[in-house]
């Protein structure tokens, strides 16, 4: 029987800003964000840091609703090397738990940058307010996939450092979507060529109040649909109905690329859409088979009614990747922009779907509210 995972790489502790993950709570949607390439958290149970022990949330949509929409997703990178070997660093993969530098978790904070998830925002009454801040609410990391004195079991590293943040707002039509940023730079001393960028994420939908119990255990994961919108560069998922409180859609969708600081159309790459069941990934697929996925362009069939009925459940885990770029040297960088996005219906996910690639497009400058004012009270008799 599948159970949810333990997380353990760390908890997230709202209030202490300096945790390993931390989960936006600014807008509609609460979605953890960790330091080591991983969105979501696995459904944890409980932050054993809050004494009320509420669920932390992994995807929820709509924010404070107990509709989860994320198991996790991860960051994948992959390219060949200047010796010619084929390697794949997973944020994330097919496993039960979760921690920082374990085998397929290959990303890992080091003391070369700051090892904890920022906290920065715009708002001037913000505790966190920082000028340098692009939304109401940025979380940024940094992290690597070469450890050392760390070893990550079964993992050969391209030697890259990620640059990770994020962006939530709470203005009304932006507050539905949380916006992923990952700079990918080149530390080793070779060229990593015909490199693709990918998102795994397992996108599966179910309200706890509903489930109960049962919530993250085997048949909750037996309800989900999932679709590609290839002219959207967009995964979308939704449940069949089966639970009836969870009727709202979330997904991801890619939003740009940018090669050393300029924006480039993503759809001058090969944009891949591909699935697999759940534990597929385990045991013995290795780097070659994985890079091998990512550049597939033969894109895998929707898992919708139809196909459930013609070929029984398959429990999917999406993969979205982009690429070849030619090459990444020391002194280049690649961004990777994507949105996690949720919607009411398919018809209010696609309107807010439009309204993320819009920010990403406009450079995140939206139109906001003016600032609340800084007030000062002067008490007085009879005034």
């Amino acid at each position: 029987m599948r159970f949810t995972s333990i997380f353990l790489i760390g908890a997230a502790l709202l209030l202490a800003k300096t945790d390993i993950t931390q989960y936006t709570s600014i807008g509609n949607v609460a979605l953890t964000i960790s330091n080591f390439g991983m969105l979501g958290n696995g459904f944890r149970v409980y932050d054993e840091y809050d004494e009320n022990r509420d669920p932390v949330p992994s995807f929820e949509y709509p924010i404070g609703s107990g509709t989860e929409h994320l198991y996790r997703a991860g960051l994948w990178v992959g390219a060949i090397t200047t010796e010619g070997d084929t390697l794949v660093t997973t944020g994330v993969c097919d496993a039960t738990s979760a921690s920082a530098g374990s085998e397929g978790f290959e990303f890992y904070p080091t003391s070369l940058d700051s090892d904890t998830v920022i906290e920065k925002s715009t708002l001037l009454t913000s505790p966190f307010y920082d000028p340098e801040a692009i939304s109401e609410q940025d979380f940024d990391a940094t992290y690597y996939d070469y450890t050392s004195p760390h070893i990550v079991p079964n993992h050969n590293p391209l030697h890259i450092k990620v640059h990770q943040r994020s962006f939530a707002w709470s203005y009304p039509f932006a507050d539905d979507f949380v916006i992923i940023s990952f700079t990918i730079y080149n530390q080793g001393e070779g060229v990593l060529s015909q490199l693709y960028l990918g998102i795994y994420a397992e996108l599966v939908t179910g309200n706890r109040g509903f489930w109960g119990d049962q919530f993250a255990r085997t048949p909750f994961y037996q309800h989900k649909r999932l679709f590609f919108i290839d002219s959207l560069r967009m995964v979308w998922e939704r449940n069949d109905g089966f639970d009836t409180i969870a009727t709202q859609v979330a997904g991801f969708k890619i939003l740009g690329i940018e090669i050393n600081g300029e924006k480039v159309s993503p759809d001058s790459f090969n944009i891949n859409f591909h699935w697999w069941s759940w534990l597929d990934m385990v045991g013995s697929v290795n780097d070659i088979n994985r890079y091998n996925l990512m550049s597939d362009t033969t894109r895998d069939p929707d898992v919708d009614d139809f196909y459930v009925a013609e070929h029984g459940y398959p429990d999917p885990i999406a993969l979205l990747s982009i690429g070849p770029f030619e090459y990444l040297t020391s002194t280049d960088s690649i961004t990777f922009v994507i949105a996690f996005v949720g919607g009411e219906n398919i018809e209010n996910l696609l309107e807010n779907v439009g309204w993320a690639q819009k920010a990403y497009d406009s450079y995140y400058i939206l139109p906001g509210p003016p600032p609340s004012p800084l007030l000062n009270v002067i008490p007085g008799n009879q005034m």
